[in-house]
């Protein structure tokens, strides 16, 4: 059995994983759709790569650029959200600042 080649965000998507990003300065880590942040990239014409996403990612927290893309289950993550529904309304405190895309998750 051979193992499985997660490269692109897209990757992440087909394979039904969201996208748990943690903070390489402060470790603070936030949860993101992969279908949306792949649609954001394509639309904005950035590259799909994750090697290529992870130094422009931003965090809320400390400010410091670089973070790691790790995949993480749907499910696992869907029982999360389910117990911390209220306060999945609120800013989750990590961006994504690629040229000029900046977003909240």
């Amino acid at each position: 059995m051979g193992r499985i080649k997660l490269e692109t965000i897209t990757d992440l998507a087909r394979r039904g994983y969201n996208a748990k990003i943690p903070c390489l300065g402060c470790g603070h880590a936030s949860h993101w759709n992969t279908v949306e942040l792949a649609m954001e990239l394509q639309r904005r014409r950035k590259s799909l790569k994750i090697d290529a996403v992870e130094p422009h990612m931003r965090c809320r927290a400390c400010g410091k650029r670089g973070a790691m893309i790790q995949p993480v289950e749907m499910f696992s993550q869907m029982r999360r959200n389910a117990r911390n529904l209220s306060s999945q309304s609120a800013d989750r405190g990590f961006a994504a600042n690629i040229g000029n895309f900046e977003r909240v998750c």
